[in-house]
């Protein structure tokens, strides 16, 4: 809930879907961002992922999925940076966003 209220561009550009059973952000057919445990005890990580057609082939693969580890403490100038590398530029609106990466 932090981070969207850091980052309510996401909010607005993401869906909420469940993945193993744990709330995830997604960016519809390009990211999404998941909770994860950290070796740091009781402390949870914001995992941003790139989205994959089919998780069968990917399976164990969770390494070439892995955009950034953990979002949640980053600047808003950062998290654009990050998103970037998965074609999302929050700056815009999803259709302007879907032109400008084709």
């Amino acid at each position: 809930m932090e981070f969207l209220k850091k980052h309510p561009a996401v909010a607005s550009r993401t869906i909420l879907w469940h993945l193993s059973n744990k709330p995830a952000l997604c960016f519809p057919d390009k990211a999404f961002i998941r909770t994860v445990h950290t070796k740091e005890k009781g402390k949870v990580a914001l995992r941003l992922e790139r989205y994959v057609e089919d998780w069968m082939d990917e399976a164990g693969e969770v390494e070439k999925r892995v955009v950034c580890e953990d979002v949640s403490g980053l600047s808003r100038k950062n998290l654009e940076k990050v998103l970037k590398k998965v074609k999302i530029d929050l700056s815009k609106t999803e259709a302007e966003d879907e032109e400008d990466f084709q």
